[in-house]
């Protein structure tokens, strides 16, 4: 394990009768504390400074995402029961100057996200497709999170750093993501799934929608796991590879290649999709 990287930070400690097995007699698992750190430069809490991933250009990659197709040519995307759902558009993840927008650089450039996403949301628009808006928790002054007992990593680096901070231009939508009228704004996610603990399940389902195209940030974290909850909750889940970005080809790699697969019923490109919202 990197010296610098402690695997978990917070959270629930490991006893030596959880490590052996417990009571159960189940198979032993190493500590917490010892198992390898297969991604030493992610963001980590701990007493030290923040530290951000590493910056690395898409071309360092092989970006076997590319390659990924989970298409079904018979997926259909009526108006009356399809939803566009934008996931955390906010100016510090996809407007130069934002807080973490040189963490996902990479991946926007390489992909051309934010265009992608534009021409998604305007299909979507064109088709009179309902546009849903999920939006990560915002920081603000006087946050919930400081009577929290124990937070997530990825909860404290968020606090951390102030991101999305509310009433501010990074804590605002991208202008080209603002909500419309007629648009329905989730309540904020307070971790990474857009249905948990919020209304967006309520909303989609009193609207009539039941097949979602999803689009946004962040691949591995607030994308992942609002397709694999709406995927529980029912819903036909299609995701644009080509208009979600992360921080790094690793952080895409990993989600389009082994997670979403599992619960998305189509993973298409911008042009795909766009063709079937103008069919």
């Amino acid at each position: 394990m990197h010296p610098d990287v402690p695997w978990q930070s917070t959270g629930t400690a490991i006893s030596d009768t959880e490590a052996r097995g417990g009571v159960l007699g189940v198979t032993p698992r190493p500590p917490m504390a010892r198992m390898p750190c297969w991604r030493s430069e992610a963001m980590v809490v701990s007493e030290a400074p923040l530290r951000m991933p590493s910056l690395r250009a898409c071309e360092d990659f092989k970006q076997p995402w590319k390659a990924i197709e989970v298409s079904n040519s018979d997926n259909t995307y009526e108006p009356e029961l399809t939803g566009l759902l934008i996931v955390d558009p906010y100016n510090d993840f996809l407007s130069e100057g934002g807080k973490l927008y040189d963490y996902a650089r990479s991946t926007l450039d390489a992909l051309d996200v934010v265009e992608h996403m534009r021409q998604v949301l305007a299909a979507a628009r064109a088709a009179g497709v309902r546009v849903f808006i999920a939006p990560h928790h915002r920081w603000r002054e006087s946050d919930q999170y400081s009577r929290w007992k124990t937070m997530l990593p990825v909860q404290a680096s968020t606090a951390q750093a102030h991101a999305f901070a509310d009433e501010t231009w990074g804590g605002t939508f991208h202008p080209d993501f603002e909500p419309r009228r007629g648009d329905i704004v989730a309540q904020e996610h307070w971790l990474s799934s857009g249905f948990a603990n919020t209304d967006l399940d309520l909303q989609l389902k009193k609207t009539g929608v039941r097949k979602l195209v999803v689009i946004g940030m962040r691949a591995n974290t607030c994308i992942e796991s609002t397709v694999r909850f709406g995927a529980e909750l029912g819903y036909e889940v299609t995701v644009v590879k080509d208009a979600i970005g992360s921080f790094g080809a690793a952080e895409m790699d990993a989600s389009l290649t082994f997670s979403m697969p599992e619960y998305a019923s189509a993973i298409i490109t911008t042009g795909e999709i766009v063709k079937k919202l103008s069919a």
